[in-house]
């Protein structure tokens, strides 16, 4: 378990320092822009309308910024040969792929919150 936790770290270094959450500010603000929009169209329940639509919006901009995030990291370390790099030391392969799934879910769940 020591090589899982600062391969876990760096993933969430990755995430931070590549502006995740600045992306996620601009999908949140624009979903709230639209249910604001979508709260003067509508004539009944426009606060239910409202959340319900926030809460769509964001659901699905978190899923496909997290997948979109993830799939882009491990592109660029495939390319930038990282992942070489890595298998060359003495370390087993379920650790490495452990510290990766577990950076990636502290990045779901600081997106989360």
């Amino acid at each position: 378990m020591r090589y899982v936790w600062p391969i876990a770290r760096n993933t969430l270094l990755e995430a931070l320092r590549g502006r995740l959450l600045v992306i996620v500010w601009l999908g949140v603000a624009a979903a709230v822009a639209a249910a604001a929009f979508l709260r003067h169209v509508a004539i009944t329940e426009a606060a239910e309308i409202q959340s319900a639509i926030i809460a769509a919006l964001a659901r699905l901009g978190a899923v496909f910024l997290l997948t979109t995030f993830a799939v882009a990291s491990m592109v660029r370390e495939w390319n930038d040969k990282g992942v070489e790099l890595v298998m060359s030391h003495p370390l087993p392969r379920w650790s490495y792929v452990t510290g990766r799934y577990l950076g990636f879910a502290a990045a779901g769940a600081v997106v989360a919150i």
